[in-house]
């Protein structure tokens, strides 16, 4: 995304990034091990809370599909991965 942004072209595909960015790891959180969920959930947070103190942060709320934007809040909101599970059981 990096790459993107210093090449000028974040605006043209600032959606398709920001979708690409959030849905990789909601899919990835759904297919991997039940064993290995915690982990990558704690990846992810890390990543999202280092987004969310970005200029880029209000972006991510305006421009993600429903799903999406749900994942990536609830993400912020919960502490813990048993947490997110309770409210999210697909994952």
């Amino acid at each position: 995304m990096r790459r993107m942004i210093d090449n000028g072209f974040y605006e043209d595909y600032k959606f398709d990034l920001l979708a690409y960015k959030i849905n990789g790891p909601r899919m990835a959180l759904m297919d991997i091990t039940e064993d290995a969920k915690e982990t990558l959930f704690n990846l992810i947070k890390e990543d999202y809370e280092k987004i969310k103190e970005t200029k880029y942060y209000e972006d991510y709320l305006d421009n993600l599909g429903p799903k999406k934007k749900k994942f990536f809040l609830d993400v912020l909101n919960y502490d813990n991965y048993d947490e997110f599970k309770k409210e999210n059981p697909e994952y």
